[in-house]
């Protein structure tokens, strides 16, 4: 009896693991969807390094997804894959993914110091805003975030850590290990790539799929991408909105500012990434849902 269990169990754990590793042949296969893990506050962020999640706030300000990779995550040695997760967050979250200790360096965007770094990469939602919005309710957004591994090697192989802060400074993490676990028959569509187009090529590594803002909010929404030389264009149906509306305005980063949501503010925004680079690419697009909660 106790060696068909040893058995069993077996067998569940290699479809846990070796499910994501096993996904179809794409460019960047999904991950699994596994049941959300509610947040166990600890008393220190430093204290849940190898829990699968930890906190230091309260419950209801995060709220983890379905779709989120692995605790351990198994990549077939030269895949392209995505260790992914998401969340639904309060308006002004910020997001970091670490590698070991280090916040993680995204191709082709341009190498400064940390603290730049991090300015560049996080600080979402640095804009004036009256002092009225600022005191209003804030919206919720739907969140997803990515790291791209490309022709997965040794040099992927570590521990990976997101990092969310909310506005009122709270900080939630998730905790992934990514391992290799042998060849696939085929090689990733990366593999054969020179580094100079991986570097140029625009990829969205961060955007909301969702939105639900109250009428007279400001509401930001994210669309973060990596690529050198790349452009963000913003649109509404057929038409750029950022060129037709004083109310709305593109941020540095790629994210959208819309100053004032109104009863006729569209419900769906598409963001597209594409690069000028020697070599252009396609151009990468993700769409946003706004739900309008009455005021």
């Amino acid at each position: 009896m106790l060696r068909v269990l040893c058995v069993a169990l077996t067998v569940v754990a290699g479809m846990v693991c070796g499910h994501w590793s096993a996904a179809p042949l794409r460019a960047y296969p999904p991950n699994i969807a596994l049941p959300p893990f509610m947040l166990s506050p600890s008393s220190g962020i430093h204290e849940g390094k190898f829990k699968r999640t930890s906190s230091t706030g309260t419950q209801q300000e995060v709220v983890w997804q379905r779709i989120c990779s692995p605790r351990l995550s198994l990549v077939h040695r030269r895949q392209d894959a995505e260790l992914k997760c998401e969340a639904v967050v309060p308006d002004g979250t910020k997001f970091t993914w670490y590698k070991g200790n280090q916040i993680l360096q995204r191709p082709g965007v341009q190498q400064v110091s940390d603290v730049l770094q991090q300015m560049f990469e996080e600080n979402t939602n640095e804009v004036a805003v009256s002092v009225e919005a600022a005191m209003a309710p804030s919206a919720r957004l739907h969140v997803s975030s990515v790291v791209y591994i490309d022709c997965a090697n040794e040099q992927d192989v570590a521990d990976y850590t997101l990092e969310v802060t909310t506005p009122s400074n709270s900080v939630y993490m998730r905790n992934f290990t990514v391992a290799l676990s042998g060849s696939r028959r085929r090689d990733g569509s990366t593999c054969g790539a020179a580094a100079s187009r991986l570097e140029s090529m625009p990829r969205i590594y961060q955007h909301a799929k969702e939105a639900w803002p109250r009428v007279g909010e400001s509401l930001v929404l994210p669309c973060r991408a990596q690529g050198r030389r790349h452009q963000h264009t913003w649109y509404s149906g057929a038409t750029s909105v950022t060129s037709t509306d004083l109310n709305y305005q593109k941020l540095d980063n790629g994210d959208l500012f819309i100053r004032t949501v109104g009863p006729d503010t569209p419900t769906a925004f598409v963001c597209q990434v594409s690069s000028d680079a020697e070599q252009p690419q396609n151009p990468d697009r993700i769409r946003t849902q706004i739900t309008i909660l009455s005021s």
